[in-house]
């Protein structure tokens, strides 16, 4: 069992839960434009939230489907049908910003197509016609593409139509276009030109402007930032996405007494859990730092009476390291 621990925090409320990931990945700044979880407590059967409130929320037309999430959570995700959409209109003062400057454009799939390869193109989502001025994230015969108008495409190396959940990002920075797949830089390329989409509409699920290319699957996570994300960020991004969530037993209360028991589920099977104790939130020298093997998924543990900070974390195989949420003070009496 790994013993390189590299550990993050962790949340604890006052009920079994599952952990949610979304906000302790992302960067949440006045660059996010649009960030959709697609979680069903943020969708109607009218529009999708836009959780980074920057913005206006996204208007479906169509049928709102909603899916199982990339780790099976039931009504975490949407199935876009083939005719469905969801759009908002863009400011034209953002237009004008994204335009000419950086930006990042991402979302999770899952293609209906299990093997194979797409004889067409779907789009995904972006602002415009791919082929004219636009940009847009596609699959282009499987394949991920990012389009940026007249002026060239970049491309994934591997196909996406496996039925598995892939992360697809692109980013323009300082004139260079670098396009990820699962958090890995698939193709890069230099691109100065302005992007001038000719609509303000941004669009999840088709062509920008016509009725075709209709995009036919599962989608989640979405994010629209008016900034380079650094391949770091992108890969952290990607960390968060992919990293089992954890359903906390106990404790479930703030103030707990001796002997603590830990507790925990997890949707699927990891290598190891990991837990942490220590007095301090900076967790420089934690009193307890125990992995965990994932058949256990519990820790007892006696503690003086003191202050403390808990998390938990999960790995998923055994050359990734260990990801934790955002932890908080437990009271030991």
């Amino acid at each position: 069992m790994r013993k390189d621990i590299v550990m993050r925090p962790m949340i604890i409320l006052t009920n079994a839960f599952w952990l949610s990931v979304s906000s302790s990945f992302a960067t949440f700044d006045s660059s996010l434009l649009i960030y959709c979880s697609m979680d069903s407590a943020k969708v109607t059967t009218n529009y999708v939230i836009n959780e980074a409130n920057v913005l206006p929320n996204l208007t479906f037309h169509g049928s709102c489907i909603r899916a199982a999430d990339r780790f099976g959570i039931a009504n975490r995700a949407l199935t876009l049908d083939g005719s469905t959409y969801i759009s908002c209109v863009v400011p034209s003062n953002t237009i004008s910003k994204i335009a000419q400057g950086d930006f990042s454009l991402g979302i999770m799939i899952k293609t209906n197509y299990q093997t194979g390869s797409m004889d067409q193109r779907f789009d995904i989502v972006g602002m415009g016609d791919p082929y004219n001025n636009g940009f847009f994230l596609s699959l282009n015969y499987s394949r991920g593409r990012i389009f940026l108008g007249d002026h060239g495409y970049y491309d994934t190396p591997d196909t996406l139509s496996n039925g598995k959940w892939h992360f697809l990002m692109a980013t323009r920075s300082n004139g260079k276009v670098t396009l990820y797949l699962n958090g890995q830089a698939s193709d890069s390329g230099a691109y100065t030109n302005s992007i001038l989409p000719s609509t303000d509409t941004f669009t999840v699920g088709k062509h920008g402007i016509k009725s075709e290319s209709y995009f036919q699957g599962d989608i989640d996570e979405l994010f629209f930032y008016s900034r380079a994300l650094t391949s770091d960020e992108v890969n952290a991004l990607n960390r968060g996405l992919t990293t089992i969530p954890i359903k906390i037993y106990s404790p479930v209360d703030s103030i707990v007494t001796n002997p603590l028991v830990f507790r925990w589920a997890s949707v699927k099977n990891s290598v190891a859990y990991a837990v942490e104790i220590d007095t301090s939130a900076t967790f420089a020298h934690p009193i307890v730092s125990v992995p965990v093997e994932d058949t256990t998924m519990q820790l007892n543990a006696t503690l003086p009476a003191n202050n403390y900070y808990f998390r938990i974390g999960t790995n998923v195989d055994d050359l990734s390291p260990f990801y934790f949420f955002d932890s908080r003070k437990i009271i030991c009496k």
